[in-house]
């Protein structure tokens, strides 16, 4: 069994919280205890199989880090633990991903056990659905609906258009088209059905600059909480 990492900077709240994961099994070094995310980013974490979170810490707003830990262990099961006064974000978080949230003082060992054993069931679906995403042959990418910015992309997707990960999420979907290409992508945007849609032949860019023709297939979706579209857009001009 992987580690249990606990972060929570009240240390009377964290003593309770240990004794009651001892209670169902997580004993010793089987916990590991953070106060704040920068002894987060400091530790070994490749042995944490389960995270169990505050949203309100010392070096992070209650708004900001779910998401930080959630890029720290993307494949990791993350239930965030809240006060009535934050209940409100931390459902939220369940919108951007997390596995399931606790009001502290209202939990007990027995629901929090529960607690852990869906969402460890959770995130191993989320995760299988994930790696089909990532790991599909075909090019993939989703962007924000509204914004155009792009949420996440496949490794098919940046060998076809030549970004790093981090490069391709920098941009947005206007930016792998040509400049003139840009207002037609914007107005079929608006109009795209939230079903799927085959929306034909289009040029894209690569980083090189060269123009290059795919075909698109687009379908709204919610992800992470987000009004987004998720897009296959196979190259068309090397089809063998």
């Amino acid at each position: 069994m992987k580690n249990l990492l606990l972060i929570e900077d009240d240390a009377d709240t964290a003593m309770v919280i240990t004794q009651l994961l001892r209670g169902i099994g997580y004993t010793g070094n089987a916990t590991v205890h953070c106060q704040c995310m920068q002894e987060v980013y400091a530790m070994d974490r490749q042995e944490v199989g389960i995270v169990l979170t505050d949203l309100s810490l010392p070096d992070s707003a209650s708004e900001e880090t779910f998401g930080l830990v959630a890029q720290l262990f993307p494949y990791t099961p993350i239930i965030v633990m809240t006060g009535n006064a934050e209940l409100e974000a931390a459902i939220k978080t369940i919108q951007q991903g997390a596995q399931d949230y606790l009001v502290k003082g209202e939990f007990d060992q027995k629901l929090l056990g529960k607690a852990i054993h869906y969402a460890i069931e959770r995130k191993k679906q989320m995760n299988d659905y994930r790696r089909l995403f990532e790991e599909n042959p075909a090019p993939l990418f989703i962007y924000e609906y509204d914004t155009y910015q792009f949420l996440t992309v496949n490794a098919a997707a940046l060998h076809q258009y030549g970004y790093s990960r981090e490069e391709f999420l920098a941009l947005s979907a206007d930016g792998i088209r040509p400049e003139e290409d840009i207002p037609a992508f914007l107005q079929r945007n608006d109009v795209t059905a939230d079903i799927y849609s085959d929306l034909g032949r289009w040029r894209h860019k690569r980083k090189s600059g060269e123009v290059f023709f795919v075909h698109v297939y687009a379908h709204r979706i919610e992800f992470e909480g987000r009004q987004a579209m998720i897009i296959h857009a196979p190259d068309i001009d090397n089809t063998n």
